[in-house]
């Protein structure tokens, strides 16, 4: 008989049992850790993804204002499709009268662009559009949220 037949043998009662839950136990943690591990690193990807998709859209409205100033038209407007979701959040797109350009998201970022001319008008990502609005005679870019597309 081997060793390991004896000591089968002479074990009495419920070892075999706890043995039996106590590794069941740590598979479960060991799946528990992983899980929280891959939603943590998943968090952290969407946060700089999402922060580099603001700073990007960000750009986007303010040279596309810059854009609208230098053309001297009259009055223009360019259409502009914003994603709704940055980073897994909505956000708010405005204007400044300090020649700014601002992108709120609701974790409370602030991200900023100059621009020559004033802005005014906030526009909110659900809306799905904002129009870039420049008028001559009152030298100002107003935004505007365009839902009707």
């Amino acid at each position: 008989m081997t060793y390991l037949m004896r000591l089968r043998k002479s074990r009495k009662g419920m070892y075999g049992v706890i043995e039996e839950v106590m590794l069941f136990g740590t598979g479960i943690a060991i799946m528990v850790g992983v899980m929280a591990l891959f939603t943590f690193i998943e968090d952290e990807m969407l946060s700089t993804l999402g922060d580099n998709r603001l700073i990007a859209m960000n750009k986007y409205v303010a040279s596309t204002a810059m854009m609208l100033h230098e053309l001297n038209c009259t009055s223009c407007y360019v259409d502009l499709k914003m994603p709704v979701y940055i980073g897994g959040e909505t956000y708010t797109i405005g204007g400044s009268a300090q020649k700014k350009i601002l992108i709120y998201s609701h974790e409370g970022e602030l991200i900023e662009e100059v621009i020559s001319v004033p802005a005014e008008g906030a526009v909110q990502s659900t809306s799905g559009y904002v129009r870039v609005y420049y008028e001559s005679t009152a030298d100002k870019i107003k935004l505007y949220g365009v839902v009707d597309y």
